[in-house]
């Protein structure tokens, strides 16, 4: 009897820092991910997706973990948090956000090609850095993101590269996040 290859896991994730064990909350994140790999899994795909479609694939497993997901981009259905409020304790300044679970304070946002060739995850970990109530950030990025270039079929990988920008950020003392954690996840 021939033993069964191992798999990757998926999907792929780290936490940080590292040295801390990551929450409950974090499986129930990576199981609503898990849940969409056939739909979703950018090492199998030939054809990238939007992060708006991968946002509304993961968006009832994300709702069954206690998240509040943005419904879509019309106006009346998108999701904000406050970074300053104003007068009568109105939200005088805020930005959009993907997903936002209350109970855990966790802010969470979702890429596709921006992630790395438009550096959304660094505008991401800032906004997020910025919110209200926010104690923990996500960001999910494509394994690897593949797109055409000059005729040419080309890709880069985005959560390896994301990967390296998070493990400069806290592996040293020069910058410091105000999250209690940080979870990163490669779809």
């Amino acid at each position: 009897m021939t033993a069964k290859p191992p798999t990757d896991p998926y999907p792929r994730f780290t936490y940080y820092p590292r040295w801390q064990t990551p929450p409950a909350w974090v499986a129930k994140v990576l199981a609503a991910f898990d849940a969409q790999q056939a739909e979703i899994d950018t090492e199998r795909l030939s054809k990238a997706l939007v992060s708006d479609a991968v946002l509304h694939l993961v968006g009832s497993g994300l709702e069954d973990a206690g998240f509040q997901v943005e419904a879509s981009k019309q106006r009346e259905h998108k999701l904000y948090r406050p970074v300053f409020y104003g007068e009568n304790g109105r939200p005088s300044f805020q930005y959009e956000i993907d997903a936002y679970h209350a109970g855990e304070r966790i802010a969470l946002e979702v890429e596709a090609g921006r992630a790395t060739l438009g550096n959304a995850i660094y505008r991401d970990i800032v906004q997020q850095s910025l919110m209200a109530d926010v104690e923990y950030g996500v960001v999910a990025v494509p394994i690897r993101y593949r797109y055409q270039t000059n005729g040419r079929a080309t890709s880069t990988a985005s959560y390896t590269e994301c990967r390296e920008l998070l493990d400069a950020v806290y592996g040293g003392p020069r910058l410091a996040l105000p999250f209690k954690g940080f979870l990163l996840i490669g779809y």
